[in-house]
């Protein structure tokens, strides 16, 4: 939470409403993969249709960056599927936290 409350000046104390409009978890995909995201999102939605849209955003730049997401979509997150959530979160620890430690070991 401190790296990303630092560098995007989002903090979440819940993640089954933090998620829930897509904005942290774009940010969140950014700063771990260390590229901005390919398309715009809206970073002040109103509305489910918006909110829907900045999740698959986030999603699909993780599937782009070579994580398999398996029985999680958008909806799951915007109502707050605890489970699924949880899963995701893991699912992105397990990845990045190998991606990081083979990259300590180029240097």
């Amino acid at each position: 939470s401190s790296g990303i409350n630092a560098e995007y000046g989002l903090e979440i104390d819940d993640l089954q409403v933090g998620l829930k409009d897509g904005v942290v978890l774009v940010n969140l995909v950014e700063l771990l993969t260390q590229h901005p995201s390919p398309t715009r999102y809206t970073k002040k939605p109103r509305i489910k249709m918006q909110m829907i849209e900045n999740i698959g955003i986030g999603l699909k730049i993780l599937t782009d960056d070579g994580i398999k997401l398996v029985n999680i979509g958008t909806e799951d997150i915007y109502d707050g599927n605890i489970n699924l959530i949880l899963g995701l979160i893991w699912t992105l620890i397990l990845h990045y936290q190998i991606s990081m430690d083979f990259g300590a070991n180029d240097g």
